[in-house]
């Protein structure tokens, strides 16, 4: 319930709600890793980590994705059960996703470089071949020929976490 409270958002007419939604399951992300320890929230830790980094770097609200950047570092702090989970922290904290552009731009290639790669723990030779991925959409700018005006064109980013069990894969779409 929570991986698609922070991914929820409704169109109302022209504009949308729910970021208040997103941000209060970031916050629920943050006080379950204060409350609780990794013996205890070990089975659902997979589940979140795709939805909290997605929504760390993609959310078009800052403070959304500044609240799921602290959920995120939070839980690899204190849990410490996150697959490349210092890594991401240093490329998706929380100043570095302040900047939409900067995070939908800079950080989000970041994120995907170490996400791609196995653990530690698993050799290139061991990671599954096959592994179903997080899809994400997001907007980048293009310029067409000079004389036309910026356009925007949706472009699809895909982090692989080839590392998690095949029951604990899921797929989202931001």
């Amino acid at each position: 319930m929570v991986a698609s409270a922070l991914a929820y958002d409704v169109r109302r007419g022209a504009h949308s709600v729910g970021a208040h939604v997103r941000d209060a399951a970031a916050y629920v992300c943050w006080a379950l890793a204060r409350a609780y320890g990794p013996e205890v929230l070990g089975a659902w830790l997979p589940t979140l980590a795709p939805p909290l980094l997605t929504a760390a770097v993609f959310d078009r609200e800052v403070h959304c994705r500044r609240a799921a950047a602290a959920a995120f570092q939070e839980s690899v702090g204190r849990l410490g059960s996150f697959p490349h989970g210092i890594e991401l922290v240093t490329v998706a904290d929380y100043f570095t996703v302040g900047v939409r552009a900067h995070a939908f731009t800079v950080v989000a290639p970041q994120v995907r470089a170490v996400a791609v790669a196995p653990p530690p723990s698993v050799s290139p030779s061991q990671a599954p071949s096959a592994s179903p991925s997080v899809a994400l959409l997001h907007l980048q700018r293009r310029r067409s020929p000079p004389s036309a005006s910026p356009t925007r064109a949706v472009k699809r980013v895909e982090f692989r976490f080839a590392h998690l069990s095949r029951d604990t894969q899921s797929r989202h779409s931001f």
